[in-house]
C-alpha cells in the first residue's frame, strides 16, 4: 500500500511543478522523446547488426577477389 502512495505522491509532486513552471513540463516531454529515440535505436542496432556484419564480410570478399585480380594481371605484365 505504501508503494502505491509513494507514486501518488511522485506523481502530485511532478504535476505542482508542471504547474508553477511550464519548463518542467517541456523538460519531462523532451526525455520522453530521448528515450523513445533510444528505443528505436537499440531496436534498429540488435536486428540490423547482424546484416551489417555479413554486408561487411560480404564487401572485404570481394576486395579481396579484385586485389588478388590485379595482381595476376600486374604479374603477366
Amino acid at each position: 500500500m505504501t508503494y502505491y502512495y509513494s507514486l501518488i505522491t511522485i506523481f502530485a509532486i511532478v504535476l505542482s511543478l508542471m504547474v508553477i513552471d511550464p519548463n518542467v513540463g517541456t523538460y519531462i516531454d523532451l526525455q520522453f522523446k530521448l528515450l523513445r529515440i533510444k528505443i528505436i535505436t537499440l531496436w534498429m542496432r540488435v536486428t540490423m547488426y547482424p546484416r551489417i556484419k555479413y554486408n561487411n564480410w560480404e564487401i572485404q570478399r570481394r576486395i579481396k577477389k579484385i586485389k588478388k585480380e590485379l595482381d595476376d594481371k600486374s604479374n603477366f605484365s
